[in-house]
């Protein structure tokens, strides 16, 4: 009886343990991204002009189209590429905004205010910090 209650238990925290893998690892390479992101984050706090998780807004004016969407929201720059598909409002509502910052921000504001930034957060992959100097109106 002790050995069935032991083989029990045993098989019971394989089954978690072979359950909780195979979550960690549905999500992909978003969570490998994040994973990357915030191990940096968490090196270096300090963000300078040279730190590679500087967005400049040349680099954000890249990733425009519905293959590599990437979007600027209160100084931080994100992938939105996954979730333009899955948009409520259809991936033609966001995509004149990839590769944006102020065009971006106003837009989501305009539409969400601030009640769908958390979600934002979620489903965006952090690319990095959004660096704002220089002229934000540049193409």
């Amino acid at each position: 009886m002790k050995n069935r209650v032991l083989i029990g238990i045993i098989v019971l925290i394989v089954m978690i343990i072979v359950a909780v893998f195979i979550m960690n690892n549905s999500n992909g390479s978003n969570n490998s991204k994040n994973a990357i992101l915030t191990a940096n984050a968490q090196l270096d706090n300090s963000r300078t002009i040279n730190n590679p998780n500087f967005i400049a807004i040349n680099e954000l004016n890249k990733h425009k189209n519905m293959e590599d969407c990437w979007v600027a929201y209160k100084g931080k720059v994100y992938d939105v590429t996954d979730w333009l598909p899955k948009h409520p409002g259809s991936a033609g509502a966001i995509l004149p905004y990839c590769g944006t910052a102020k065009e971006f921000e106003d837009a989501f504001t305009k539409k969400h205010g601030t009640t769908k930034a958390g979600l934002l957060m979620k489903i965006g992959v952090l690319m990095g910090d959004f660096e704002t100097q220089g002229n934000l109106n540049e193409n």
